[in-house]
């Protein structure tokens, strides 16, 4: 008898735990179920949604700037780059709706809310656009906000932010050879070399290059000073000039120089490409 008491009283006392975990969880799903709702009804917001946590979005915030700072062209740069966070893409279906959706909440321990949902419907469940999302939740100001997504975010973030920075100390170190101008070309990072005065000049006249002709640019500068010989399957690419561009340890604004066809000006402590002379 005095067991059986001693269990009652010991399941009393854990009872109200277990009711508020539970109540927790069917809160935080009920949050995230609303919000979607809204939005796959494409009833959006002005800004970040309403339903991220203040520290993700201040982290978010963080990003964008960060990447202003080093990058000119933004919308390249930064966590949301790759496209819309709540939905895990750039695409989706024109008739997409909450209804059609298939969308599902599931609570996890500690915090964790897994979605699932179908952006292109009329395709069928098998179809690839199906998305499935992981979210770590947090309580504030009495309401459950998305606080982390995939459980990565803030380290994605964090890694984008170093990346720019050692590009930028990378560029107050030295310049590039070819080589390394056309590697970086093809990443959105050229961006840090270009701004919207460069010129690109030939046959004694000079236009301003914009981000629509880099690539027919640098295919030009490609085809001029470089030539791709195939061995088999393996094609190798040799620079007929790949003289390193000078360092210059110290450089003060203004500083400017002139190697092959690229010249140069030091501006708000960054290397960028005035010219490049075809």
């Amino acid at each position: 008898m005095k067991i059986f008491l001693k269990s009652i009283l010991f399941l009393s006392i854990l009872f109200p735990y277990f009711l508020y975990a539970t109540n927790d969880q069917q809160a935080q799903i009920r949050a995230v179920t609303d919000y979607y709702t809204r939005y796959l009804n494409q009833e959006y917001e002005q800004g970040w949604p309403s339903i991220f946590s203040s520290r993700l979005i201040k982290a978010l915030d963080d990003n964008i700037n960060h990447c202003r700072k080093f990058i000119r062209n933004a919308n390249i740069c930064g966590y949301t780059a790759d496209g819309d966070l709540l939905l895990n893409a750039q695409d989706y279906s024109e008739n997409l709706n909450f209804a059609n959706s298939k969308f599902l909440a599931i609570s996890k321990p500690n915090n964790q809310l897994v979605v699932s949902f179908m952006l292109f419907p009329e395709e069928g469940e098998e179809d690839e656009g199906n998305r499935e999302i992981n979210f770590t939740m947090a309580k504030e100001n009495n309401q459950w906000k998305i606080d982390d997504i995939e459980s990565s975010a803030y380290a994605s973030m964090d890694s984008e932010n170093a990346a720019l920075i050692e590009y930028n100390q990378s560029l107050e170190n030295a310049l590039f050879d070819l080589q390394t101008i056309f590697e970086i070309a093809e990443s959105h990072y050229f961006e840090l070399f270009i701004n919207n005065q460069t010129k690109i000049c030939a046959e004694q006249s000079c236009k301003v290059i914009n981000s629509d002709s880099v690539s027919g640019v640098f295919q030009k500068i490609f085809d001029k000073y470089y030539r791709k010989t195939t061995d088999d399957t393996v094609e190798t690419i040799h620079p007929l000039f790949p003289q390193p561009l000078p360092k210059l340890s110290t450089p003060k604004e203004g500083d400017t120089t002139k190697v092959g066809i690229f010249s140069w000006i030091y501006k708000n402590n960054l290397w960028i490409i005035t010219e490049i002379n075809l």
